[in-house]
């Protein structure tokens, strides 16, 4: 067994107190991150969770208005492959995620594929996503959820995130975080050859 000499036994303390800051450091970066980031956690009101929806399981019904006042349900769209989008006007990621999703519905929205931008703002921000979605230009259908009842059926804690169901209603992709283009069209792909 090799002897340890008096250098190498200091370089091995300094190599572990720098690990230690290191791994204070990260420790704290991490605290401060989940704070920051924090916001983008989907905080809904104190209702249990039914258990994770799944890959392969029927997607929950719903019933909303969007912000024409006109009623949307799950069921009205039953034979068309839908693709849920869980948002916020004061989410970021959301926001930068939006563009994609108006290409998505500028591309396939002949064809029969369905997008729902299901908003968690609170009901007093109405006219603050009315606003939002004007000025940007978006034209996909934007639901309210103001209580996050169809988020909680959905299991959705973070913004954003997307489901992505056939036209059995049967779940093909669940999406939590921003997506980028390659990922949507890989979940289209499996959407759409169902």
């Amino acid at each position: 067994m090799p002897c340890t000499t008096g250098r190498q036994l200091a370089a091995y303390r300094i190599r572990f107190r720098g690990w230690t800051i290191c791994s204070g450091v990260v420790l704290v970066l991490l605290f401060v991150g989940a704070r920051i980031c924090g916001s983008n956690i989907l905080s809904t009101p104190s209702q249990p969770a039914t258990g994770q929806l799944t890959v392969g399981q029927q997607a929950p019904d719903f019933t909303t208005s969007d912000l024409h006042e006109h009623m949307h349900t799950f069921e009205a769209y039953r034979g068309h492959p839908l693709v849920l989008n869980f948002w916020a006007t004061w989410c970021e990621p959301c926001r930068k995620e939006m563009p994609l999703l108006q290409a998505l519905y500028e591309t396939y929205h002949t064809t029969g594929l369905i997008l729902l931008a299901v908003s968690q703002d609170t009901s007093d921000r109405t006219d603050a996503i009315r606003s939002y979605v004007d000025a940007s230009g978006f034209t996909f259908p934007v639901l309210l959820d103001p209580q996050g009842s169809i988020a909680t059926s959905y299991n959705v804690h973070l913004l954003p995130s997307t489901v992505f169901v056939n036209a059995q209603g049967m779940v093909t992709a669940k999406h939590h975080g921003p997506m980028v283009q390659t990922q949507i069209e890989q979940y289209l792909t499996t959407l759409l050859s169902r």
